[in-house]
């Protein structure tokens, strides 16, 4: 065998006959060759290993007390024996090779049983080999259906999934409706997209059709991105009386991976989770500055013996944008409540860094470093303010020097308001100032760093926005002294929160060449197609000669006589 690539945790070898064994921690998989399945190494062991916990000890839904365990007891089971009595049942839906349900049975406690699925027979039969390699015959389950099929085949609620884990090719919207239904109470979804350019603006009508949005294509589109998808879950699960609590939604290279918990109660479908908002919010973005204005779809009225809603008021903007005058981008609707549970995330990265048990720490996740950086970087976001600016674009706006990030963080503070950065960008200013603040902060910034005036003077109606916001007099007068805080722990701890790339050419794979048809009418379907390009070209090349003949033909001043036809055509 000759080595492939290798990095802690994870290797691949490639044998002499082609094929590829991918070692992932304890697992171990044999792919024929790496572009017949797709295959993602980024694997979520950790978040599956406290909800498996939670579910064991009964910290969720509403279950059997007689089968819950304590702390100290679940703390005893150990990983990759099959725990029959009160284990959790987890469907990786699109299964691929199975590495993924080969890991979660082997390095899981408390696991009553995988089913690791894929539509396509080549992929199933990989994963049965597979399965018997690891010798995990008794935990995970090979099975060869639709996924969306299989979820509908288990609503009833003691046949559902306590995890459902949908990793698709692209967008994983036709799945949702099946898995809102087929997942327990307090059961866990992670959801997995890959197609960031449509949640992010690229292509805003095949969002709209897909995920029932509009999107923003701004600086700060990767965060908006995951509160699209958590407002697609939303409104699946809203159909059948549940509703979401995200855990954690990450932004991560070409890729976003959400993790929510999915429970019942009709209430709880039209509550908020902050203030007098509903959790669902359309939004204005200014084309130029970026400032955007959030509106509720509905208003939530306290005070009264039972919450009422009443309709929003609005628009909370005018026609043009208040700061620099530009026009104004309508997107949405938006999932505007916090889209991190923190305590969950603080677990989270306790159990990642071995401090919260024995277990933990023996753990080894090739991505540990990262993880722990992204998951640090999560935990100082502030959670009850949607989007954020960017402090180059700020800068660019009002075509001046870009302010050093702890100093404008530090006037900020001096101010009197909150501010943190994002995970998802590595300038994001994300803070609870108002936008005109901001921007007053920015206009004294400027006042010691002048833009050049004369020269956007030139061209007065091309600089119109960024003349406008210099036009404007300071109302908040800024502090820029530094300050201790001003400076996240993240980043003093020198921690890999916006990493390099860690392969070369690194970005989504193609899509796995193997399919459901059979080789032989895959052939037959590739000979059909051969050269349809060509023909296309040609087939056009001939209509457009077609069309100049019948122009010149109309030109002629005397009547045109069709013989075949029989009729006589004339200007």
């Amino acid at each position: 065998m000759s080595a492939v690539s290798g990095m802690s945790g994870m290797s691949k070898v490639t044998a002499p006959d082609g094929t590829v064994v991918v070692r992932e921690n304890s697992a171990e998989v044999v792919f024929p060759s790496m572009d017949k399945v797709f295959y993602n190494p980024v694997q979520d062991v950790a978040v599956l290993r406290l909800q498996s916990e939670d579910f064991c000890v009964g910290a969720l839904g509403k279950l059997d007390k007689e089968k819950h365990i304590s702390v100290e007891d679940f703390r005893l089971l150990k990983q990759g024996e099959r725990y029959e009595v009160r284990g959790m049942k987890i469907l990786e839906a699109l299964a691929a090779s199975g590495l993924r349900s080969i890991r979660f049975a082997k390095e899981i406690s408390g696991i009553s049983r995988v089913v690791a699925n894929d539509l396509s027979t080549f992929a199933a039969d990989s994963i049965k080999q597979n399965v018997i390699r690891n010798g995990v015959e008794d935990i995970v389950y090979p099975n060869c259906d639709d996924a969306t099929i299989l979820m509908y085949q288990n609503k009833r609620r003691s046949e559902m999934f306590n995890a459902i884990d949908l990793d698709p090719y692209g967008s994983p919207v036709k799945f949702l409706d099946a898995a809102v239904q087929s997942v327990s109470d307090g059961g866990l979804l992670l959801v997995t997209c890959t197609d960031m350019a449509i949640l992010c603006g690229n292509t805003p009508e095949k969002c709209r059709a897909s995920y029932g949005s509009t999107p923003f294509k701004t600086k700060s589109c990767h965060e908006w991105a995951l509160r699209i998808v958590l407002h697609t879950l939303e409104s699946a699960a809203n159909r059948y009386g549940r509703y979401i609590q995200p855990l954690l939604s990450a932004s991560i290279d070409f890729y976003c991976r959400l993790f929510v918990r999915v429970y019942t109660g009709q209430a709880q479908c039209k509550m908020s989770a902050r203030q007098n908002q509903t959790k669902i919010s359309n939004a204005y973005l200014c084309s130029y500055c970026e400032t955007t204005w959030l509106q509720p779809v509905m208003r939530l009225m306290r005070g009264l013996p039972t919450p009422h809603f009443r309709f929003p008021v609005g628009p909370p903007v005018t026609e043009k944008c208040c700061h620099c005058g530009s026009s104004l981008h309508f997107g949405g609707p938006f999932w505007t409540a916090p889209i991190h549970d923190k305590i969950f995330v603080e677990r989270l990265l306790k159990s990642i860094q071995g401090e919260s048990s024995e277990e933990d720490a023996k753990s080894d996740f090739h991505t540990k470093s990262r993880m722990i950086g992204m998951l640090s970087t999560i935990a100082e976001e502030l959670d009850d303010c949607p989007g954020f600016f960017c402090i180059d674009r700020l800068a660019g706006s009002m075509k001046t020097r870009v302010p050093k990030f702890i100093d404008f963080r530090s006037a900020i503070l001096n101010a009197g308001y909150q501010v943190s950065i994002s995970h998802a960008c590595p300038t994001a200013v994300k803070t609870s100032a108002p936008a005109n603040v901001v921007w007053d902060l920015m206009r004294c910034f400027e006042m010691d760093n002048p833009a050049s005036r004369e020269r956007l003077e030139q061209d007065p109606v091309a600089n119109s926005a960024a003349l406008m916001l210099l036009s404007r007099v300071p109302q908040v007068k800024a502090n820029f002294e530094r300050r201790e805080d001003a400076n996240p722990d993240s980043r003093k701890l020198g921690l890999k929160r916006f990493p390099e790339n860690p392969a070369a050419n690194w970005g989504p794979k193609s899509r796995a060449k193997t399919g459901t048809l059979g080789k032989s009418v895959e052939q037959e379907k590739s000979k059909k197609n051969q050269g349809k390009r060509t023909q296309n070209k040609h087939s056009s090349e001939t209509s457009d000669e077609g069309q100049e003949d019948l122009k010149r033909l109309k030109t002629l001043d005397a009547p045109i006589v069709i013989e075949d036809e029989k009729r006589t055509v004339s200007e």
